[in-house]
């Protein structure tokens, strides 16, 4: 327990670390997501970064933890992100009970539907550590993860949300093609 709560917070300061050096002059933004099968709020720091409280859920087993989360283009509609998860995992079977943890690097999209509300799919190997409470029996292997998911965004009002940056950005595109057009006439 001590070694996932220590990985916790060091995650957690690393992260308001990386956002104070790349200064968050946005606003805070949070959201909130399904994912198969659970759920999990996020807090995001800036474009660029986020940290999300994520707890999953099936029949005989509980996994909770932190993911940190790195956005490569933020402006797009598919953003590519990766990022690191830890979590804690407790299980109880017909033979069996016990915990444990799993520590995960993945990658990922999230392909925004509308300004506020993106589908989400990531995938990446988790180093899992699984210890049986009765046999102190344990085990520890490295799994292959999918993750898929629904967000909805809310907070800050600003300019600064993803559907008025690439608003924006496209406009900027389109100006910049008119004008390496206009070049290309003046000089025929």
């Amino acid at each position: 327990m001590k070694y996932i709560l220590s990985t916790m917070l060091l995650l957690f300061f690393l992260f308001l670390l990386c956002a104070t050096v790349t200064g968050a002059e946005l606003m805070p933004r949070w959201g909130v997501g399904l994912n198969y099968p659970g759920a999990g709020i996020k807090y995001l720091f800036n474009d660029k970064l986020s940290l999300e409280l994520r707890g999953q859920f099936a029949e005989d087993i509980v996994i909770g933890g932190l993911r940190g989360n790195y956005y490569f283009n933020p402006e797009s509609n598919a953003v590519l992100f990766m990022g690191i998860e830890s979590d804690y995992v407790s299980f109880k079977g017909e033979e069996s009970k016990g915990h444990g943890f799993a520590e995960e690097l993945y990658l990922g999209m999230e392909f925004f539907l509308l300004s506020h509300f993106s589908l989400q799919v990531d995938f990446g190997p988790a180093f899992i550590i699984l210890k049986d409470k009765e046999s102190s029996l344990s085990v520890r292997g490295i799994e292959y993860v999918v993750n898929f998911g629904l967000n909805w965004y809310f907070g800050s009002q600003q300019e600064t949300s993803r559907r008025k940056t690439r608003k924006v950005k496209h406009k900027q595109k389109i100006a910049e093609e008119e004008y390496e057009e206009e070049e290309e006439y003046e000089d025929e």
